[in-house]
């Protein structure tokens, strides 16, 4: 691995959580979200499961919903409490009044029933750039990244195993512009059956979005 891929690797890895925990410890899903300046791939797998995984509810669950032609949501944690933050919402909304409307509504639901929700916001801004926004109820802090075309950013809302994240890192970042939406698909799609070899929590049922910021 490169010494620039390190770098890239560390920085987005501060900027998705404060620390790398077992992934035993995390509940219901994967959710990546691979983007330059002009697309975005939210991509996630379909088991619901007990917080351990010992029981599962669902195995085929969309935990990635496009919302219109140019935004999309990802999320993980309670299902019922992910859920109910999109309640009410007014999908016709601007990107950032979307939002703005999910994290407001998951503090309210967070405080009442104390359950893990983590939720991405994809797609393109007021100011027409492809914005990825994120949250999670850990500490209810704001993530904002407006990827660029010098580099495939990677934004994941649970923490994977170090070695799957560098694999996807190497496999993404090989091509860099060169590569085709195709090798980030197989990419991404290749991460989350590799997670699902490992966590009871997670299955190789795979949903997917793509959003093209055309100008």
């Amino acid at each position: 691995m490169s010494a620039h891929l390190n770098w890239i690797l560390e920085k987005c890895l501060y900027m998705i959580y404060d620390e790398c925990i077992d992934i035993e410890e995390i509940f219901m899903s994967i959710v990546l979200v691979a983007a330059m300046e002009n697309f975005a791939i939210t991509m996630g797998d379909g088991r619901v499961s007990d917080e351990v995984g010992g029981k599962v509810f669902q195995e085929d669950y969309r935990k990635i919903i496009r919302l219109r032609r140019n935004i999309c949501i990802g999320f993980s944690g309670d299902r019922l409490s992910c859920e109910e933050s999109l309640d009410g919402l007014n999908v016709q909304m601007p990107y950032s009044s979307i939002f703005d409307y999910i994290y407001t509504k998951s503090q309210k639901i967070h405080t009442i029933k104390n359950k893990k929700i983590q939720i991405c916001v994809v797609g393109i801004s007021e100011e027409s750039k492809m914005t990825i926004k994120f949250f999670s109820s850990d500490d209810f802090k704001i993530k904002s990244y407006i990827p660029t075309d010098d580099m495939v950013s990677l934004i994941s809302l649970v923490p994977e195993p170090r070695k799957v994240i560098c694999e996807l890192y190497e496999s993404i970042m090989k091509g860099s512009k060169k590569s085709c939406i195709d090798d980030y698909y197989i990419a991404m799609n290749k991460t989350i059956y590799e997670v699902s070899k490992l966590s009871s929590t997670v299955n190789n049922c795979i949903s997917s979005e793509l959003i093209w910021n055309q100008k």
